[in-house]
């Protein structure tokens, strides 16, 4: 999970998240807590035996979370197709951003 720089319910005028470090890492840290959450109680991966994460910051400054999941044996996934019904990904448009 990486923090976005697109907070606009936060910054006003011409601020930065650099001017917000406080608030950006705070947020973070509760979006991080919410997908535990979901992990740990409401078990959206089904069971999940242990997990390991980190926090990083990025050259900019926006913190970079990863997160290590490790699945009971009869929980795994077997096929890509179920894979798929797990994971998405976005890619950002650059344009969008900047």
């Amino acid at each position: 999970m990486t923090a976005s720089t697109k907070l606009d319910d936060i910054f006003i005028m011409k601020q930065s998240h650099q001017d917000f470090s406080h608030l950006t890492t705070r947020m973070a840290k509760l979006k991080f807590d919410d997908i535990i959450n979901d992990i740990d109680k409401r078990h959206i991966f089904e069971m999940v035996t242990a997990y390991v994460y980190t926090i990083e910051f990025q050259k900019c400054g926006l913190p970079n979370i990863l997160l290590l999941l490790f699945m009971s044996p009869q929980d795994r996934t077997h096929n890509p197709v179920e894979i798929d019904d797990h994971i998405s990904a976005e890619i950002t448009n650059f344009n969008d951003d900047y």
